[in-house]
């Protein structure tokens, strides 16, 4: 008995659990929220919406933001700290 393979489809690997993409209006939507592809990153964060982040997410946007000095052996306190320096020296 011979089974065959469907061909491959073009449409791109499947969402990832938990995650769709609407390709027609140019959003991802998770399972919390629907989200613009281009959406912007506000310009500066106060510390309760740092202190509501990961460390992982801090780490990456402290690298975003050109923070020199911070790594995954830091605390959150003092990545935070860094990450809220650098926004009051830029404005």
């Amino acid at each position: 008995m011979t089974t065959e393979t469907p061909p491959p489809s073009d449409d791109g690997p499947p969402p990832l659990s938990g995650e769709a993409s609407n390709a027609e209006n140019g959003e991802v939507t998770t399972d919390t929220e629907t989200v613009p592809e281009s959406s912007t990153v506000p310009e500066s964060y106060t510390q309760e919406e740092l202190e509501a982040m990961l460390k992982a997410d801090l780490l990456t946007l402290a690298e975003s933001l050109g923070v020199t000095g911070v790594s995954n052996s830091n605390t959150k306190a003092e990545i935070i700290e860094a990450i809220l320096a650098a926004q009051n020296a830029e404005g």
